[in-house]
């Protein structure tokens, strides 16, 4: 913008609307005042006025549509990276919690077999826990989280996984074991089958849909050892 006096006149270069340059001309003629100095400035603040008040309205315009795609398509990006790193990491937390498990319900059935000599090992994973107040007998040991004793297929199991614990009678004696797991969904709240005998030696195998925990010892042998 650039002001200059020429032949006792002001003449006013300026890049604004036709409205603004209305404004100020109506602004001249109703202060009647000569083309001297104080008219100079008195447009010259008024200018600067109008000028200021249209980059604070382009400064305040918010996010252009272009600005928010990018936003959308880096928040994107970031979630496919992160969505199935989280999804891993729970199915190992899940797995190594099934694991666990499984190593609380082989010593439930040990403490089992120690309280009912005359019976043997649990042929069920029910008989080894028991709502509270729990009253201890061969039906309900009290020896198991309840939580986990009814965590049997069909129920929604606990910590992604669904339990099994199977007795092996001989001659009305209960002389050995199985306790196994498999995921409640597979390929989202784990990817492997886990089992274990009376040997106490926690076995793994990969899952794979509608899989039920094993029941007998070949079975459960024929998986791999953990280290």
């Amino acid at each position: 913008m650039t002001d200059y006096v020429r032949d006792g006149r002001l003449a006013v270069r300026f890049s604004l609307s036709s409205a603004c340059f209305l404004k100020l001309t109506r602004a001249r003629e109703d202060l009647r005042l000569p083309y001297n100095g104080q008219q100079s400035a008195y447009l010259r603040n008024e200018i600067e006025v109008e000028a200021k008040g249209k980059v604070d309205m382009r400064e305040n315009k918010g996010f252009s549509l272009i600005e928010l795609l990018i936003v959308v398509a880096i928040i994107l990006i970031i979630a496919a990276i992160a969505i199935p790193n989280l999804l891993r990491a729970r199915i190992a937390a899940n797995e190594a919690s099934a694991a666990q498990s499984l190593r609380q319900i082989n010593t439930a059935e040990f403490a089992y077999n120690a309280a009912f000599p005359n019976l043997g090992y649990s042929t069920d994973l029910a008989s080894l826990g028991g709502a509270p107040p729990c009253s201890p007998s061969s039906a309900t040991a009290c020896l198991l989280d309840n939580v986990l004793a009814s965590a049997i297929p069909g129920s929604g199991g606990r910590g992604g996984y669904v339990f099994a614990a199977t007795g092996i009678t001989a001659g009305g004696l209960t002389t050995s074991f199985i306790t196994g797991t498999s995921p409640v969904n597979f390929g989202v709240s784990g990817t492997r089958d886990f089992c274990s005998t009376e040997d106490g030696v926690i076995r793994f195998d990969a899952g794979q849909s509608g899989a039920t925990p094993v029941t007998t010892v070949s079975d459960c042998q024929a998986f791999t050892m953990m280290q």
